[in-house]
């Protein structure tokens, strides 16, 4: 590999418009009716929600129906689509469309970017504009907007990139998209982690299915039917520290000199796979800082913020290898808490789980209260009121050693996860700017 400067290679790059190198540039429209349109299966339908930089988001996609879908056959997504968010705080957002969603349409916060296969190569044009200096030339256009954050499909026509010839492009996008391939493996395999782990707790604990359960007689119980000498006691009684987290200053000073990072509710995918994701680095007085500084085994609970397809209550379950990998110490922002469980009484894993079935099956719903637009979490009766099974020691140890060797598997490769992101993002600039020349790289198959 050979490293070069502004030199031959790069002056026979052309700036070119993507209006001339794509066939189609266009948004499309949200069903009559809304989000209560929906359907179940059918025809995707892409949303901004979806669209993340690098990659696809297909826990929230949603479908239309073939009538409906038909209407939109203007914006029909075809493979190897480049899909990019066009308003809201989401803009300049890009992937490519993954196959296994199509077929697919667009709404109006999405735009397709179909390239002319001659000309340009679909993953570099991706690739270019996710790159720092054109993602934040994307941002500057959509800020100029009169009233909100926007990119039209003009602005797009008009925005210029630098483009090599097609082999040099497909050489590059081979390149960055390796390591994408490789962060999607591990995705995947912590996809299939996760749900064992949730799979042995909704068996073991839900079912009642465990090791040994037939010779264990069931009783009646305010939660219906469960064993016999497995107590039940509220979420208050089973933890020995409860408290709400801080935000602390942007700049270190007299008061505030002790240095944390900070989760928010928008962290928690993240810090699920020991990834520390945007949190900020803030400084916090040392009082707060210490009766919140987060411990292995701990749980985050996001206490304000949600949205219609998104409930307020989200959990996450602190990893000694997230700690561990931070050369900073951690707390929770200011709209979440923290939740620390007795230990010799009940697995924190336990506890996380529930949350997370709770979640999942919108049980959640009944602590959340509405307020000028913001969904708050009703902490303090939630404490009260949300009751669980606390089994016997030897089940919960037996549950320990099964579970904790998945998680930690799970954190593992989202840490490894990182190192390809940073790595790939490292390389980005510089093979999209033509500083890494790459005349000697294979052919791209």
């Amino acid at each position: 590999m050979v490293t070069k400067g502004k030199g031959a290679a790069v002056q026979s790059w052309e700036k070119s418009r993507l209006g001339d190198i794509s066939s189609k540039i266009g948004s499309g429209a949200t069903p009559r009716g809304g989000s209560k349109s929906y359907k179940d299966s059918g025809t995707s339908l892409i949303r901004s929600l979806n669209v993340h930089d690098f990659r696809f988001e297909r826990d929230s996609l949603a479908f239309i129906d073939h009538d409906q879908a038909s209407a939109l056959d203007n914006v029909r997504v075809l493979q190897n689509d480049v899909l990019l968010n066009i308003t809201g705080a989401s803009v300049a957002r890009c992937c490519m469309v993954p196959s296994d969603i199509l077929p697919a349409r667009v709404n109006q916060h999405v735009s397709i970017i179909r390239c002319k296969s001659e000309l340009a190569d679909p993953q570099f044009v991706h690739y270019t504009l996710t790159s720092p200096i054109h993602k934040a030339r994307l941002l500057s256009i959509a800020q100029g907007g009169a009233t909100r954050e926007a990119l039209t499909k003009g602005d797009l026509e008009d925005f210029e990139i630098d483009l090599p010839d097609i082999t040099t492009q497909q050489r590059i996008s081979s390149t960055l998209s390796a390591y994408d391939d490789f962060i999607e493996n591990n995705n995947r395999r912590i996809a299939i982690l996760e749900d064992m782990a949730r799979r042995i707790y909704e068996e073991w604990f839900v079912r009642f299915r465990f090791p040994g359960h037939k010779n264990v007689n069931m009783v009646e119980s305010v939660l219906g039917m469960v064993p016999e000498g497995w107590d039940i006691e509220t979420v208050g009684e089973i933890l020995i520290h409860s408290i709400g987290g801080g935000w602390g200053e942007e700049k270190v000073d007299e008061k505030f000199d002790t240095a944390a990072f900070v989760i928010r509710g928008t962290d928690i995918p993240f810090v699920k796979h020991c990834s520390i994701g945007g949190a900020p680095l803030r400084y916090h007085k040392k009082s707060n800082f210490k009766s919140r500084r987060l411990e292995d085994g701990d749980v985050i609970l996001e206490a304000s913020g949600g949205s219609k397809d998104q409930p307020v209550g989200r959990s996450v379950l602190v990893r000694r290898e997230l700690i561990e990998s931070l050369h900073r110490p951690v707390i929770p922002a200011s709209f979440c808490k923290l939740m620390r469980v007795n230990k010799q009484r009940i697995l924190p894993e336990l506890l996380q789980l529930h949350l997370e079935r709770i979640y999942a099956d919108r049980q959640i719903l009944k602590y959340q209260s509405q307020s000028t637009g913001i969904s708050n979490f009703k902490f303090t009766y939630f404490l009260e009121h949300e009751r669980l099974l606390i089994p016997a020691a030897p089940i919960q140890e037996k549950f320990a050693s099964l579970v904790r060797p998945i998680l930690k598997l799970v954190g593992n490769l989202g840490l490894r996860r990182d190192i390809l992101a940073e790595t790939r993002n490292l390389l980005l600039p510089r093979l999209i700017s033509g500083e890494i020349d790459v005349a000697d790289f294979a052919n791209p198959v």
